[in-house]
């Protein structure tokens, strides 16, 4: 018993070692871990309190110039024509005004009954909803400035019956 003595001891000395590194590891990477979150909130902080003197400049730029032409590349972005409503295209954001100038970047085609509800329609004499064009829109005076089909076109299908294709004239 008494030789065991000195076996014990050993295991109970390293073991402690190894508890006392592992200790001291977890610390050391905790302490880092703090002060590189340290840092950045101190990098964080320092940008969010510079002044930044073209704030007005760096807002402007994301908002479209009135007399840019407007990308038009979705059915859904073809019916906010002339409604006011804003498109984001290009990193920017454009106001669909009634004289606002629009261009066509993709072949567009849709259902009316699938939009029939959110698009200028009208009835027909067999008491169908037709979308109302943009020639139409022209025509009428709910769209004063200019449209481009730019070689593209619209494809309007009415539950899968009828298909009319408008293409630039």
């Amino acid at each position: 018993m008494k030789n065991e003595r000195g076996s014990i001891t050993v295991i109970t000395l390293v073991t402690i070692l190894f508890m006392l590194a592992f200790l001291i590891s977890t610390y050391s990477i905790i302490a880092n871990r703090r002060q590189a979150q340290a840092e950045i909130k101190a990098e964080t902080r320092k940008i969010y309190e510079t002044e930044v003197d073209n704030v007005e400049e760096i807002y402007n730029s994301y908002l479209a110039k009135v007399n840019e032409e407007i990308p038009i590349r979705t059915a859904e972005e073809l019916f906010k024509i002339g409604t006011g409503e804003s498109i984001f295209a290009n990193n920017k954001i454009y106001v669909c005004s009634k004289d606002a100038n629009y261009k066509l970047d993709n072949d567009i085609t849709f259902d009316v009954a699938d939009y029939a509800e959110t698009i200028k329609t009208e009835k027909t004499e067999e008491n169908e909803k037709k979308w109302v064009t943009i020639e139409k829109q022209k025509t009428n005076g709910t769209l004063t400035g200019t449209f481009s089909y730019n070689g593209h076109t619209i494809t309007e299908t009415d539950t899968g019956n009828n298909v009319i294709i408008h293409e630039e004239k």
